[in-house]
């Protein structure tokens, strides 16, 4: 039998480091927030893992903590959170229409890049978004630049920590 069609929104797949699990972020209409979900590569049933989960997520180099961004009624948080207990820890936040987005571990582990805007400057052209450092140990942040992009939906470092792969307008 199949069902009718639904609106359902996905927030970024990202593949665990070792390949084998395939990580997304699903919103169904009626539910009151998003929720983290995991699914074999090869196949099988879906895992719901956790909710309020507002942004893909990115896993530490050895597999054992990942990064996302939960939104609340006024604050925008990049979180990190260990894959065996389900412990959080706060890294960074901003008071909305100040906004945390597309999280990204480097490869040393040491640091998580992530772009920050304002939410209420919104246009058609763009956010003004900037990317910035966040450091794991601490939450220490720092900018990268003072250059900003219209819009920017993913963000990844090159393997040599040189630089950034930027989806962006």
């Amino acid at each position: 039998m199949v069902g009718s069609p639904a609106f359902i929104s996905y927030a970024g797949i990202t593949f665990s480091p070792d390949n084998e699990m395939v990580y997304y972020v699903l919103w169904k209409p009626g539910q009151k927030a998003s929720a983290l979900y995991r699914v074999p590569v090869m196949g099988g049933a879906s895992e719901r893992l956790r909710e309020n989960v507002d942004s893909p997520v990115t896993f530490s180099p050895d597999g054992k903590r990942f990064a996302f961004v939960r939104e609340a009624c006024d604050q925008s948080t990049i979180l990190e959170a260990d894959v065996d207990s389900g412990a959080e820890r706060k890294l960074a936040s901003r008071t909305l229409p100040q906004v945390l987005d597309y999280p990204a571990w480097s490869p040393d582990g040491r640091t998580i890049a992530a772009t920050t805007y304002d939410s209420s400057t919104e246009k058609s052209t763009g956010s003004d978004a900037r990317i910035i450092l966040i450091q794991s140990a601490d939450g220490r942040e720092r900018a990268v630049s003072d250059h900003t992009r219209g819009w920017v939906s993913q963000l990844a470092y090159i393997g040599n920590m040189r630089g950034f792969v930027v989806s962006a307008f």
